[in-house]
């Protein structure tokens, strides 16, 4: 980032809202509105997919918390069916 320069893109959901680094994992985490979390490996100078997690749509609020190693995401409530709050734990 030291000459503003773009090095590589990467595809990911069109309604994103939010995305996350684990340094730990070397992943991007990025919270889809369309009802998914993209998870992308670093792999060289740029990011693979490594697939998708199903979330439900409209669920594109999040945030990763490296000191507990977890992601959370704000579910909004629909119907009779309360708002709610998942957790997500990553793996190796």
């Amino acid at each position: 980032m030291q000459d503003d320069r773009l090095i590589t893109a990467v595809t990911t959901c069109s309604d994103a809202d939010d995305a996350f680094l684990d340094e730990r994992r070397n992943r991007i985490y990025v919270s889809c509105g369309e009802g998914f979390l993209d998870v992308l490996a670093a792999q060289g100078a740029s990011y693979v997919s490594l697939g998708r997690i199903p979330t439900t749509p409209g669920a594109r609020t999040a945030l990763f918390v490296p000191d507990i190693d977890r992601l959370v995401l704000a579910v909004r409530a629909e119907g009779t069916i309360p708002a709610a709050t998942w957790v997500f734990r990553p793996t190796s």
